[in-house]
């Protein structure tokens, strides 16, 4: 496709000749599959990508190359490391009978190849051991966001992962202060705290879902409550369900931890000497005196009638 005619990467309602694609594809997606789709390796074509013609090099990254040599931009809000089998359900099977459908986009970057549009496809294509197709070109980093941020469209980023941007953004940008950034984003700070406390629930706990997605922030809100209340018998509950999760549904997954109760706290215990013994329990001390001198029990009893 050299010489390939200008695409207008922004303008989704220009006219083609293939079959329409539904309007919930994204501007990004819905270009690639329809008009790039059978690029071959080292042909070029040009996007117009925030305004800008870039010109994009199709290159295939051999299937045992794919994690060595590309890597996903820092900025896109996916969070890889919940990337596996069963979020990537929805297109793990095609990868592995057909290959890649349509290429990601991205960037060169000190010798690796860094993925903006397309890291669930790279994901997929690591766990399937095929062929990696993207599209590299010199892209900004506002260009790199964008593609990003569009990209995703097609999956929707998770309340959880939608959570953690917001906590670096309060942190970095508003000095903590959760007003200003809900009015940045343009939401109320209600919704804006409930993004939050998902994000803040252990990712132990988030890998007993399928699929961060099946977590919204409501149920987050609820989540993160009862974690809140009974951290360690939370996490431990988690442990048990992750070596099960494929043979549990969501709701089945809320039960487990809606029904969890605090784990017993264990006695801590020190030896002063032999026979004279302390055990530390929540706000209680139990002293064990055995063969004690009488005056030491004397001295004992005066401590405790002068707290009188």
């Amino acid at each position: 496709m050299k010489h390939a005619p200008k695409i207008n990467f922004n303008d989704d309602t220009a006219k083609t000749t293939t079959t329409p694609v539904s309007r919930n594809t994204t501007p990004t997606v819905a270009n690639l599959s329809r008009r790039v789709a059978n690029v071959a390796p080292g042909n070029t074509i040009t996007l117009s990508v925030l305004g800008r013609d870039v010109t994009l090099t199709c290159q295939k990254i051999d299937a045992q190359q794919v994690e060595r040599k590309t890597m996903v931009y820092a900025d896109n809000i996916r969070l890889q490391e919940l990337l596996d089998e069963d979020s990537l359900a929805d297109i793990l099977p095609t990868m592995q009978n057909s290959g890649q459908q349509f290429p990601g986009i991205g960037r060169e970057f000190n010798g690796v190849i860094e993925v903006a549009d397309g890291s669930r496809r790279r994901k997929a294509a690591i766990l399937a051991k095929q062929d990696y197709i993207i599209l590299v070109g010199d892209l900004t980093d506002a260009e790199m966001t964008y593609l990003s941020e569009t990209g995703n469209e097609h999956q929707k980023p998770s309340a959880y992962e939608i959570g953690l941007r917001y906590k670096r953004r309060l942190h970095r940008e508003f000095c903590d202060n959760l007003t200003h950034l809900a009015d940045d984003l343009g939401i109320d700070r209600k919704t804006v705290r409930n993004y939050i406390e998902t994000a803040s629930i252990p990712i132990e706990i988030i890998r007993c879902f399928k699929s961060p997605n099946e977590i919204s922030a409501r149920a987050g809100v609820k989540l993160y409550k009862l974690y809140q209340q009974h951290a360690e018998s939370m996490l431990m509950t988690a442990t048990e369900i992750v070596k099960r999760k494929t043979q549990l549904s969501t709701d089945e997954i809320f039960a487990k931890f809606e029904a969890v109760h605090p784990t017993a706290e264990k006695p801590t215990e020190r030896v002063f000497r032999p026979g004279v013994v302390a055990k530390y329990k929540n706000n209680t001390v139990t002293f064990s005196l055995k063969n004690v001198p009488d005056d030491v029990i004397q001295k004992i009893e005066k401590i405790l009638e002068q707290g009188e």
